[in-house]
């Protein structure tokens, strides 16, 4: 569970909720080829979403963690361009040309492992993933009911 620290809480409900040591993010390259919205569901399922990346020591630690060269979904879409835990984006990593809404259907975000600059996509190509583990500020907790 990398250096996670969970506490269970019982009353009538359980929550579950999890930090990391430091409050730090860690990332997985997933080499499974998917649409954004199932790459999305894929993280949300074994990790905690698609990669989230606040500032450049994090795109540091993607591009560190990248194992192939093309393009990559991360976790920002345009609402404006949110993330995922619906954050606002101050940092950017990309150029004007770049987002350029080509087609008119390019709302979602892709990080290239060639220049590690981010470019808009059509959300229903087909890309490997980033997915990001931890900061619990941006977690969504999961509740279950307790069986009594």
């Amino acid at each position: 569970c990398f250096h996670y620290y969970c506490v269970l809480l019982s009353l009538l409900l359980f929550f579950h909720l999890c930090f990391t040591e430091q409050n730090k993010k860690t990332y997985a390259h997933i080499s499974t080829l998917k649409t954004w919205s199932s790459a999305q569901e894929y993280c949300r399922t074994h990790y905690t979403d698609l990669a989230v990346i606040d500032n450049g020591a994090e795109n540091a630690e993607v591009d560190s963690v990248r194992q192939l060269k093309g393009e990559a979904w991360i976790g920002l879409y345009r609402v404006p361009w949110v993330w995922t835990d619906k954050s606002q984006s101050s940092f950017r990593h990309w150029t004007t040309s770049s987002i350029n809404n080509s087609g008119g259907n390019q709302f979602c975000m892709t990080e290239s492992g060639s220049d590690h600059y981010w470019d808009d996509a059509d959300c229903e190509e087909y890309y490997v993933f980033l997915c990001h583990q931890g900061n619990c500020s941006k977690c969504k907790h999961k509740l279950w009911l307790k069986k009594m």
